[in-house]
């Protein structure tokens, strides 16, 4: 038996064949972190990348670990973007209202392109982060011609899951405020999952 000791590596399970893994008690796509892994060591005769007997007659195929890192991802990580909202920003042009002002649509794609802006250069190459959850109250309506400040604060890293507080501002104090939810993925089995 192999045993993995995942302390900052957070591993996720994916299977070639089969949703699941009997000998190692896992799921596919279950990630594992703070603990111990641990499956059978032949899965593979030395040299080959086939299957060992056992696994082509069971019809069970071993679980692939993809490791995931996010140490270097401190809390505290931030960025700002500034937009002058123009006629193609309002609710009118998004279809999300028929009032010529920032549409709500547009004021989350800011705060999400914050967030990425705070990442760039901090994610392991061939990751990526992707949004899956946005929490948001927009508190003012804002005219074409005003600029707007939209500032990202990384708040908690909770494995791969990293939450952002966001906050969106003009002269006159406070348009939005929320959170967002982005997950680090592995961008080729992310692209993979594409219906």
């Amino acid at each position: 038996m192999i045993s993995w000791a995942a302390s900052n590596l957070h591993l996720r399970v994916t299977g070639v064949e089969r949703p699941s893994h009997p000998a190692a008690g896992i799921s596919c796509g279950e990630v594992i972190s703070g603990g111990r892994l641990t499956f059978p060591r032949s899965v593979a005769p030395r040299g080959t990348s086939t299957p060992s007997p056992r696994y082509v007659s069971s019809g069970q195929y071993p679980p692939v670990l993809s490791i995931v890192s996010t140490v270097g991802l401190p809390p505290g990580l931030s960025s700002k973007v500034v937009l002058t909202v123009s006629d193609s920003d309002t609710a009118v042009a998004l279809r999300s209202g028929d009032v010529p002002v920032l549409g709500t649509p547009r004021l989350i794609a800011l705060c999400e392109e914050a967030t990425c802006k705070a990442l760039a250069g901090h994610l392991a190459p061939g990751s990526t982060s992707v949004a899956v959850r946005v929490q948001f109250d927009h508190l003012a309506p804002v005219g074409v011609g005003s600029t707007i400040s939209a500032e990202a604060v990384l708040e908690k890293v909770e494995g791969r899951r990293l939450t952002f507080t966001v906050s969106v501002s003009d002269t006159s104090g406070l348009v939005g405020a929320g959170k967002v939810t982005r997950v680090i993925v592995t961008r080729s089995h992310f692209l993979e999952k594409v219906r």
